[in-house]
């Protein structure tokens, strides 16, 4: 009887409707929901508030953010190319500076810009490597026109490295 019915009224506009109205809800509150988990880390690890309390711009937050990493990422590439086997630390807790005007020197990098276009500090920026029991601790601290910052890698020598030392995966 049921399914007599049921072929007999086919669907039900009501039933189509209330289903598009659910799927409409549910796509709204996971567009309000999903920025509140997506916030620029950056800022909360300098000390700053995020731009859901203040003022800010999120695309120049997250432009200043990206030329950050970018930096960075620079420099953290450029100093595990510098350190060869010969100029590693040998004994634990020693370390090796090297500023960012040295590596531009020696021709290691070229010149850091921030997201202002302005020159990054080449004699606050700098890395250091130190030796650790089991490799080595990798700073790379920035200086920027707006902030100063440091990110700290682990690296060491392993199999699948292309260069004499490497992240590990």
């Amino acid at each position: 009887m049921y399914t007599e019915d049921f072929e007999k009224r086919g669907y039900s506009i009501r039933n189509v409707i209330f289903k598009l109205l659910i799927v409409v809800i549910l796509a709204w509150i996971i567009a309000k929901l999903l920025p509140r988990f997506i916030v620029p880390q950056w800022n909360q690890l300098n000390g700053k508030d995020d731009c859901r309390t203040s003022n800010c711009d999120s695309s120049l937050s997250m432009l200043s953010s990206q030329t950050y990493v970018d930096n960075i990422e620079r420099m953290k590439n450029s100093a595990i190319s510098y350190f060869t086997s010969d100029k590693l630390p040998k004994e634990l807790s020693d370390f090796w500076k090297v500023t960012l005007k040295d590596m531009i020197n020696d021709h290691i990098i070229e010149e850091l810009v921030d997201k202002n276009n302005k020159v990054v500090d080449q004699e606050k920026s700098y890395v250091k490597i130190t030796k650790i029991s089991n490799g080595y601790v990798l700073e790379v601290y920035i200086k920027d026109s707006e902030k100063r910052d440091y990110n700290i890698f682990h690296l060491d020598h392993y199999r699948y490295c292309s260069d004499y030392l490497c992240q590990k995966r």
